[in-house]
Protein backbone atom coordinates (compact mmCIF):
# COMPACT_ATOMS: atom_id res chain seq x y z
CA UNK A 1 0.00 0.00 0.00
CA UNK A 2 3.03 2.29 0.94
CA UNK A 3 4.16 1.48 -2.90
CA UNK A 4 0.93 2.87 -4.80
CA UNK A 5 0.69 6.03 -2.88
CA UNK A 6 3.20 7.71 -5.10
CA UNK A 7 2.98 11.43 -5.94
CA UNK A 8 1.28 10.95 -9.37
CA UNK A 9 -1.49 9.21 -7.51
CA UNK A 10 -1.72 11.78 -4.55
CA UNK A 11 -1.40 14.92 -6.62
CA UNK A 12 -5.11 14.68 -8.78
CA UNK A 13 -6.57 14.09 -5.46
CA UNK A 14 -5.54 17.52 -4.40
CA UNK A 15 -3.39 16.32 -1.50
CA UNK A 16 0.08 17.07 -2.90
CA UNK A 17 0.98 19.77 0.06
CA UNK A 18 0.72 16.56 2.89
CA UNK A 19 3.23 14.53 3.66
CA UNK A 20 3.12 11.05 2.65
CA UNK A 21 2.80 9.69 6.52
CA UNK A 22 -0.35 11.51 6.92
CA UNK A 23 -2.44 10.43 3.46
CA UNK A 24 -1.14 6.82 4.75
CA UNK A 25 -2.79 7.61 8.11
CA UNK A 26 -6.03 8.81 6.47
CA UNK A 27 -5.52 5.71 4.24
CA UNK A 28 -5.85 3.53 7.53
CA UNK A 29 -8.58 5.62 8.96
CA UNK A 30 -10.52 5.87 6.17
CA UNK A 31 -10.90 2.14 5.63
CA UNK A 32 -11.33 1.22 9.25
CA UNK A 33 -13.93 4.21 9.94
CA UNK A 34 -15.81 3.49 6.87
CA UNK A 35 -15.82 -0.59 7.98
CA UNK A 36 -17.57 0.01 11.60
CA UNK A 37 -19.63 2.11 10.71
CA UNK A 38 -21.18 -0.02 8.10
CA UNK A 39 -21.05 -3.17 10.43
CA UNK A 40 -22.96 -1.35 12.90
CA UNK A 41 -25.38 0.29 10.15
CA UNK A 42 -25.66 -3.51 9.05
CA UNK A 43 -26.90 -4.16 12.53
CA UNK A 44 -29.46 -1.10 12.84
CA UNK A 45 -30.93 -2.33 9.42
CA UNK A 46 -31.47 -5.58 10.66
CA UNK A 47 -33.37 -4.00 13.68
CA UNK A 48 -35.04 -1.75 11.10
CA UNK A 49 -36.44 -4.66 8.77
CA UNK A 50 -37.63 -6.66 12.06
CA UNK A 51 -39.45 -3.65 12.91
CA UNK A 52 -41.01 -3.00 9.42
CA UNK A 53 -42.25 -6.52 9.18
CA UNK A 54 -43.89 -6.01 12.97
CA UNK A 55 -45.67 -2.90 11.54
CA UNK A 56 -47.37 -4.09 8.47
CA UNK A 57 -48.29 -7.69 10.18
CA UNK A 58 -50.38 -5.88 12.46
CA UNK A 59 -53.84 -4.92 12.03
CA UNK A 60 -53.76 -0.67 11.83
CA UNK A 61 -55.95 1.79 10.56
CA UNK A 62 -53.03 4.43 9.72
CA UNK A 63 -53.66 6.70 6.87
CA UNK A 64 -52.24 5.72 3.54
CA UNK A 65 -49.57 8.21 3.51
CA UNK A 66 -48.14 6.71 6.31
CA UNK A 67 -47.66 2.80 5.24
CA UNK A 68 -46.20 4.54 2.53
CA UNK A 69 -43.83 6.74 4.43
CA UNK A 70 -42.63 3.16 6.51
CA UNK A 71 -42.14 1.37 2.95
CA UNK A 72 -40.31 4.32 1.42
CA UNK A 73 -38.39 4.61 4.29
CA UNK A 74 -37.25 0.93 4.32
CA UNK A 75 -36.34 0.98 0.35
CA UNK A 76 -34.16 3.81 0.90
CA UNK A 77 -32.23 2.48 3.97
CA UNK A 78 -32.79 -0.95 1.81
CA UNK A 79 -30.50 0.78 -0.85
CA UNK A 80 -28.29 2.56 1.13
CA UNK A 81 -26.38 -0.74 3.10
CA UNK A 82 -26.24 -2.21 -0.46
CA UNK A 83 -23.96 0.75 -1.30
CA UNK A 84 -22.30 0.81 1.59
CA UNK A 85 -20.98 -2.60 1.50
CA UNK A 86 -20.61 -2.17 -2.09
CA UNK A 87 -18.06 0.80 -1.21
CA UNK A 88 -16.49 -1.86 1.03
CA UNK A 89 -16.24 -4.04 -1.99
CA UNK A 90 -14.96 -1.60 -4.03
CA UNK A 91 -11.89 -0.45 -1.84
CA UNK A 92 -11.00 -3.31 -0.53
CA UNK A 93 -11.24 -5.99 -3.47
CA UNK A 94 -11.71 -4.54 -6.72
CA UNK A 95 -8.96 -1.65 -5.93
CA UNK A 96 -7.13 -3.48 -3.14
CA UNK A 97 -4.21 -1.22 -2.09
CA UNK A 98 -5.03 1.42 -4.69
CA UNK A 99 -4.50 4.79 -2.44
CA UNK A 100 -6.35 6.70 -4.56
CA UNK A 101 -9.27 4.45 -4.35
CA UNK A 102 -9.39 4.55 -0.80
CA UNK A 103 -9.45 8.32 0.08
CA UNK A 104 -11.54 8.90 -3.40
CA UNK A 105 -15.38 9.95 -3.37
CA UNK A 106 -17.41 6.59 -5.11
CA UNK A 107 -20.63 7.04 -7.17
CA UNK A 108 -22.37 5.01 -4.32
CA UNK A 109 -20.62 6.83 -1.14
CA UNK A 110 -22.40 9.64 -2.87
CA UNK A 111 -25.57 8.47 -3.42
CA UNK A 112 -25.86 7.09 0.11
CA UNK A 113 -25.45 9.49 1.76
CA UNK A 114 -28.06 11.59 -0.43
CA UNK A 115 -30.14 8.84 0.54
CA UNK A 116 -29.69 9.21 4.50
CA UNK A 117 -30.33 12.82 4.06
CA UNK A 118 -33.67 12.34 2.67
CA UNK A 119 -34.44 9.65 5.45
CA UNK A 120 -33.13 11.95 8.09
CA UNK A 121 -35.51 14.54 7.04
CA UNK A 122 -38.51 12.73 6.30
CA UNK A 123 -38.33 11.56 9.69
CA UNK A 124 -37.72 14.40 11.09
CA UNK A 125 -40.84 16.05 9.08
CA UNK A 126 -42.79 13.51 10.47
CA UNK A 127 -42.02 14.17 14.06
CA UNK A 128 -42.38 17.98 13.63
CA UNK A 129 -46.30 16.98 12.32
CA UNK A 130 -46.95 15.44 15.42
CA UNK A 131 -45.78 18.72 17.37
CA UNK A 132 -48.20 20.29 15.62
CA UNK A 133 -51.21 17.86 16.42
CA UNK A 134 -50.06 17.95 20.00
CA UNK A 135 -49.96 22.08 19.93
CA UNK A 136 -52.05 23.06 17.50
CA UNK A 137 -49.45 25.60 16.66
CA UNK A 138 -47.57 26.08 13.07
CA UNK A 139 -44.49 28.03 13.85
CA UNK A 140 -42.21 25.10 15.38
CA UNK A 141 -43.54 22.70 12.78
CA UNK A 142 -42.70 25.12 10.43
CA UNK A 143 -38.88 26.04 11.57
CA UNK A 144 -38.46 22.21 11.88
CA UNK A 145 -39.85 21.46 8.67
CA UNK A 146 -37.31 23.98 7.04
CA UNK A 147 -34.89 22.55 9.11
CA UNK A 148 -35.58 19.15 7.13
CA UNK A 149 -35.20 20.94 3.98
CA UNK A 150 -31.94 22.08 5.04
CA UNK A 151 -30.22 18.72 5.92
CA UNK A 152 -30.99 17.65 2.51
CA UNK A 153 -30.10 21.06 1.25
CA UNK A 154 -26.61 20.76 2.58
CA UNK A 155 -26.38 16.78 2.31
CA UNK A 156 -26.28 17.00 -1.15
CA UNK A 157 -24.15 19.95 -1.91
CA UNK A 158 -21.54 18.10 0.33
CA UNK A 159 -21.17 15.23 -1.96
CA UNK A 160 -21.78 17.13 -5.13
CA UNK A 161 -18.91 19.61 -4.90
CA UNK A 162 -16.21 19.62 -6.27
CA UNK A 163 -14.13 16.96 -4.35
CA UNK A 164 -12.48 13.99 -5.13
CA UNK A 165 -11.16 12.66 -2.15
CA UNK A 166 -12.26 12.62 1.67
CA UNK A 167 -9.58 14.20 3.20
CA UNK A 168 -9.99 16.73 0.84
CA UNK A 169 -13.90 17.32 1.87
CA UNK A 170 -12.89 17.13 5.55
CA UNK A 171 -9.89 19.46 4.92
CA UNK A 172 -10.66 22.63 2.56
CA UNK A 173 -15.12 22.07 3.05
CA UNK A 174 -15.45 21.12 6.03
CA UNK A 175 -18.23 23.85 6.91
CA UNK A 176 -20.56 21.60 4.76
CA UNK A 177 -20.07 18.57 7.36
CA UNK A 178 -20.21 20.43 9.99
CA UNK A 179 -23.42 22.36 8.43
CA UNK A 180 -25.15 19.12 7.79
CA UNK A 181 -24.19 17.92 11.40
CA UNK A 182 -25.18 21.15 13.26
CA UNK A 183 -28.77 20.92 11.85
CA UNK A 184 -29.59 17.94 12.61
CA UNK A 185 -28.54 18.61 16.11
CA UNK A 186 -30.81 22.01 16.09
CA UNK A 187 -33.53 19.70 14.80
CA UNK A 188 -33.00 16.86 17.00
CA UNK A 189 -32.89 19.20 20.89
CA UNK A 190 -35.88 21.25 19.16
CA UNK A 191 -38.16 18.77 18.74
CA UNK A 192 -37.37 16.76 21.76
CA UNK A 193 -37.85 19.74 24.05
CA UNK A 194 -41.07 20.73 22.36
CA UNK A 195 -41.92 17.40 22.47
CA UNK A 196 -41.41 17.16 26.22
CA UNK A 197 -42.75 20.90 27.12
CA UNK A 198 -46.33 19.81 25.77
CA UNK A 199 -46.10 16.06 27.15
CA UNK A 200 -45.69 17.87 30.57
CA UNK A 201 -48.67 20.61 30.40
CA UNK A 202 -51.00 17.69 29.15
CA UNK A 203 -51.47 15.76 32.81
CA UNK A 204 -54.43 15.03 33.80
CA UNK A 205 -54.32 14.75 37.44
CA UNK A 206 -54.84 11.11 37.37
CA UNK A 207 -52.03 9.37 38.84
CA UNK A 208 -52.05 5.95 36.48
CA UNK A 209 -52.57 8.50 33.48
CA UNK A 210 -49.84 10.32 34.75
CA UNK A 211 -47.44 7.57 34.58
CA UNK A 212 -48.29 6.72 31.43
CA UNK A 213 -47.25 10.28 30.37
CA UNK A 214 -44.21 10.04 32.13
CA UNK A 215 -43.35 6.41 30.25
CA UNK A 216 -43.69 8.59 27.07
CA UNK A 217 -41.45 11.30 28.16
CA UNK A 218 -38.71 8.97 29.32
CA UNK A 219 -39.06 7.77 26.01
CA UNK A 220 -38.97 10.63 23.82
CA UNK A 221 -36.22 11.55 26.01
CA UNK A 222 -34.04 8.94 25.46
CA UNK A 223 -34.63 8.25 21.18
CA UNK A 224 -33.84 12.46 20.99
CA UNK A 225 -30.96 12.37 23.16
CA UNK A 226 -29.42 9.31 20.76
CA UNK A 227 -29.71 11.45 17.82
CA UNK A 228 -28.84 14.07 18.96
CA UNK A 229 -25.48 12.72 20.47
CA UNK A 230 -24.52 11.00 17.33
CA UNK A 231 -24.83 14.20 15.64
CA UNK A 232 -23.03 16.55 17.81
CA UNK A 233 -19.98 13.43 18.14
CA UNK A 234 -19.79 13.69 14.14
CA UNK A 235 -19.70 17.23 14.10
CA UNK A 236 -16.99 17.46 16.62
CA UNK A 237 -15.21 14.87 15.15
CA UNK A 238 -15.20 16.60 11.83
CA UNK A 239 -14.25 19.95 13.30
CA UNK A 240 -11.17 18.26 15.39
CA UNK A 241 -9.59 15.84 13.47
CA UNK A 242 -9.92 16.93 9.75
CA UNK A 243 -6.97 15.65 8.67
CA UNK A 244 -8.77 12.12 8.89
CA UNK A 245 -12.22 10.97 7.94
CA UNK A 246 -13.31 9.36 11.29
CA UNK A 247 -16.44 11.39 10.86
CA UNK A 248 -17.49 8.95 8.42
CA UNK A 249 -18.42 6.02 10.87
CA UNK A 250 -21.04 7.72 12.67
CA UNK A 251 -22.67 9.56 9.14
CA UNK A 252 -22.57 6.20 7.92
CA UNK A 253 -25.30 4.64 9.69
CA UNK A 254 -26.60 7.91 11.56
CA UNK A 255 -30.07 7.44 9.61
CA UNK A 256 -30.82 4.25 10.23
CA UNK A 257 -31.22 5.90 13.88
CA UNK A 258 -33.48 8.14 12.86
CA UNK A 259 -35.40 5.32 10.79
CA UNK A 260 -35.14 3.12 13.71
CA UNK A 261 -36.90 6.07 15.88
CA UNK A 262 -39.88 6.17 13.67
CA UNK A 263 -40.71 2.63 13.40
CA UNK A 264 -40.19 1.79 17.28
CA UNK A 265 -42.82 4.91 17.74
CA UNK A 266 -45.12 2.97 15.55
CA UNK A 267 -44.97 -0.11 16.69
CA UNK A 268 -45.09 1.38 20.12
CA UNK A 269 -48.57 2.35 20.41
CA UNK A 270 -50.08 -1.05 21.30
CA UNK A 271 -47.74 -1.20 24.37
CA UNK A 272 -48.73 2.25 25.39
CA UNK A 273 -52.47 1.50 24.59
CA UNK A 274 -52.89 -0.93 26.59
CA UNK A 275 -51.40 0.64 29.33
CA UNK A 276 -54.17 3.50 28.82
CA UNK A 277 -56.91 0.85 29.37
CA UNK A 278 -55.60 -0.42 32.16
CA UNK A 279 -55.99 3.36 33.93
CA UNK A 280 -59.42 3.90 32.26
CA UNK A 281 -60.96 1.32 33.81
CA UNK A 282 -59.04 2.24 37.30
CA UNK A 283 -59.66 5.34 37.39
CA UNK A 284 -63.27 5.67 36.55
CA UNK A 285 -63.97 2.74 39.02
CA UNK A 286 -62.03 5.55 41.25
CA UNK A 287 -63.95 8.44 40.40
CA UNK A 288 -67.48 6.09 40.72
CA UNK A 289 -66.71 5.28 44.17
CA UNK A 290 -65.82 8.74 45.19
CA UNK A 291 -68.21 11.09 43.49
CA UNK A 292 -65.74 13.56 42.85
CA UNK A 293 -66.79 14.33 39.79
CA UNK A 294 -63.91 13.79 37.24
CA UNK A 295 -64.26 11.72 34.06
CA UNK A 296 -61.39 9.82 32.48
CA UNK A 297 -59.93 11.81 29.14
CA UNK A 298 -60.70 9.93 26.44
CA UNK A 299 -57.54 10.74 25.07
CA UNK A 300 -53.82 12.53 25.78
CA UNK A 301 -53.56 14.99 22.02
CA UNK A 302 -50.17 14.53 20.83
CA UNK A 303 -47.51 12.20 20.37
CA UNK A 304 -43.56 12.66 21.14
CA UNK A 305 -41.07 11.35 19.19
CA UNK A 306 -41.36 7.51 20.33
CA UNK A 307 -44.92 7.60 20.80
CA UNK A 308 -47.94 8.08 19.59
CA UNK A 309 -51.49 9.70 21.33
CA UNK A 310 -54.08 7.37 22.24
CA UNK A 311 -57.46 7.07 21.87
CA UNK A 312 -59.58 4.17 24.02
CA UNK A 313 -62.54 2.61 22.75
CA UNK A 314 -64.09 -0.62 22.87
CA UNK A 315 -62.57 -2.18 19.80
CA UNK A 316 -58.93 -2.27 19.97
CA UNK A 317 -58.43 -3.02 15.96
CA UNK A 318 -60.65 -0.08 15.06
CA UNK A 319 -59.10 2.57 17.25
CA UNK A 320 -58.00 5.62 15.06
CA UNK A 321 -54.50 7.41 16.39
CA UNK A 322 -55.18 10.83 17.12
CA UNK A 323 -52.33 11.84 16.55
CA UNK A 324 -52.12 10.90 12.82
CA UNK A 325 -55.69 11.85 12.66
CA UNK A 326 -56.20 14.91 14.57
CA UNK A 327 -59.61 15.04 14.01
CA UNK A 328 -59.98 11.66 14.43
CA UNK A 329 -61.71 11.20 18.00
CA UNK A 330 -64.15 13.76 18.91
Amino acid sequence: MIASCRADIIAPLGLQTLPIIDILMDVQKSIGASEVGILIATFLFGVCTVQAYIYFVAERRDPLWIRLLVAFVWLLECTDTLFAWHRVYYVTVQNFGNAEAVVSTEWTLSAGSIMAGIVEALVQSFFAYRIHVLSQRWPITILLWAGSVAIVITQTVTVTIESDALLSLSQNHVWLVTATQAVLAFVDCTSTTALCYYLRIRKTGFSGTDHVINRIFIWTLQTGLITTVAALASFILSITLTNTSIWICIAVFQSKLYSNSLLASLNGRDTLRRGMEGCQEMEVRQSQSTGDGYSFPAKIMGAPISAIALSVTDNPKKRPDSDIEPNACV
